[in-house]
Order: C-alpha cells, then structure tokens, then sequence
C-alpha cells in the first residue's frame, strides 16, 4: 500500500496540541503509511521559527517529511472564523495533494496506538469513513443545506450520512473536482462560495459523493469505527474515563478539544494524564501534568486574542441569522 499524505491544521490557540500529535504520530504511525505531511498553518502570523522546528522535531522518523505551509499559499483569506477557515483549507489543500488520497487531521487528534492501515482502507482499497443519523444531530441543519445544494431530498440520507469529525480520508480527484464545480456553479473562487453557503467541509465533501455516485459504497467503505474525543461541554471525568476505555479496544486516536482540557477539574486530568502517560507520550503521570498547566497558561494569554478577532464576524452571521429566521 502506497503513503497517504497527513494534513493537519493548526492556529494560535492549538500549537501546543500539535507537537503533542506530532510525538504521537513519530509512536504510532509507520514510515510505510505516510508520502509527506503536509502541515497547514493557520495562525495569524506564522508559526515562529523556534516552534516550527520544535514541532518538525517531534514527528521523529517522519520529520523529513515534513512540510509546514502558511495558510494563504493554500488558500485565500476570506473570514476571521478560525473554524470557517480550517474547513476551507482542509478541501482547498486538495489541489496541492501528491498522493491519490489524504487525511485531514485537527490538532486535537492524538495517535494514542498503532496506526493500522485497515483504519484508513478497506481491503478493497475503498478508504473508510464512519457514518451515523443526522435526524436531531447539531449539524442536521447544515447537512440539509449541503444536500439541499446539489439537489438532493435530506429525507433520503439524513438516517445515515458521512461523520464531520476528524480523521477524515479524502479522495483528492473528488476534492479537486467539488471546488471546480462549486467555483463553476457560483462564479467566484471557491473560498469565498463555501463561506457564503454556510455548510461544513465534510458535509459538502459527502454530498457532492451522493450527487455524483448515488451510492457512496461505490467510493466509500461507511463502516469506520469512530474515535473518542473528550468535548467542552462534558469535559468530566467520567467522559475521559469512557474516551480511555474506548481507546483501550485500539482505536488509534483519542482526542481532547482545547476548551475541554482548559475546563476540566483535577479528577479528570489526573486520568487523562495517566492515560497519556500509559500510552508512551509522555515519560511520567507529571510530565503530562506540567505540559496540562503550561497549556492552560497558554491559552489564558491567546484566547482573548482570537476571540476579538472573530467577534465582528461572529456579530454579523447571528445578525444574518436573525434576520433570515
């Protein structure tokens, strides 16, 4: 089986979290498995020297590999949303793709066991996503939207349809052919048109699929087992608990978003750091535990930062909202 090209993306608020995936991608992912990573920074300034080499470092065996590229070589600027923009890239970085495929990664996945190849591709080649029912999931709304844009009855698919998490295979003609057909059909580049249709990246991805192939078995195996991710709104000990019991059947990634880690009481990082500890990421239960304590620092003195950044943007969708409601 031929590499797969990695791309991660990353801003401020998410640089620590990448040279923690960095270490556990040099532990758990073979040479074999990977072409290049490719990594998007995302950050407002570029990522800074010292950092940058920090972060190269860590990826170990793989760090020859490695390729760290500003945000606007992938894609222009077209929103402060940190979010928006991540999604952007992680479709407009297709057209800079070697390999026939990608995986698109967030900072906060974390290769906590051996990668298997088996993970990303069925045994026919197919590569492998999960799916599940959007009937009263949070992103119902945006996946009608996407399906709605090519055509497409919600009614028919919202009882099982792609995930939006990540890690997410990309088939990388399919990718480039979705921003050609969206730039055709509205006339602008593609970076400003997915703004504009308020969608998610992996959502438009999975309904150009259904549009063009009817049945996505045709390209995608559905039958990926999700990983855990412990999220800002049960940052608890006993969601970490569940996240490490679900790591400890194999799943390769175990995921922790940044507000999660910042609000969690000490239960809960002491078993996450443990858990990281036991996995080889770090050399003790208090090495994990510093590198928890510097993090929130770090983020006490950047989240302010992005958070003025976004607010007039922000401002005008809930404005749009409102008025489109």
């Amino acid at each position: 089986m031929s590499g797969d090209t990695f791309v991660p993306v990353v801003f401020e608020l998410e640089l620590p979290f990448l040279e923690l995936q960095a270490r556990s991608f040099a532990r758990n992912v073979a040479p074999e498995l990977v072409e290049r990573v490719l990594v998007l920074d995302n950050t407002r300034h570029g990522i800074p020297a010292r950092r940058r080499e920090a972060i190269v470092a860590a990826y170990g065996v793989h760090a020859p590999r490695v390729e760290i590229v500003a945000a606007r070589d992938v894609a222009p600027p077209v929103t402060s949303l940190g979010w928006t923009s991540q999604q952007v890239l992680k479709l407009a970085v297709a057209r800079q793709v070697r390999t026939e495929r990608y995986v698109t990664l967030d900072a906060k996945n974390v290769v906590v066991n051996r990668l298997d190849p088996g993970y990303l591709r069925a045994t026919d080649g197919r590569p492998r996503v999960g799916a599940h029912p959007y009937t009263h999931h949070p992103l119902r709304s945006s996946v009608e939207r996407a399906l709605a844009y090519f055509d497409l009855d919600a009614r028919d698919h919202l009882e099982s349809f792609p995930v939006t998490v990540t890690p997410y295979v990309m088939q990388t003609a399919e990718v480039r052919d979705l921003l050609d057909e969206v730039e055709r059909r509205e006339e602008r580049g593609f970076e400003a048109a997915f703004v504009r249709l308020d969608v998610t990246e992996f959502g438009l991805y999975a309904a150009w699929l259904t549009r063009r192939h009817g049945d996505r078995s045709a390209v995608y195996a559905e039958d990926q087992p999700g990983c855990p991710t412990v999220w800002p709104g049960r940052p608890s000990l006993e969601a970490v608990e569940e996240a490490v019991r679900l790591a400890g059947t194999g799943l390769p990634v175990l995921s922790v978003h940044r507000t999660a880690l910042v609000r969690m009481d000490g239960a809960a990082i002491d078993a996450l750091c443990g858990f990281w500890s036991r996995a080889g990421l770090f050399p003790d239960v208090a090495a994990a535990r510093a590198f928890v304590d510097d993090y929130r620092r770090f983020y006490a003195r950047h989240v302010w930062v992005k958070r003025a950044r976004e607010a007039p943007t922000r401002l005008a969708r809930r404005v749009r909202e409102r008025v489109g409601a």
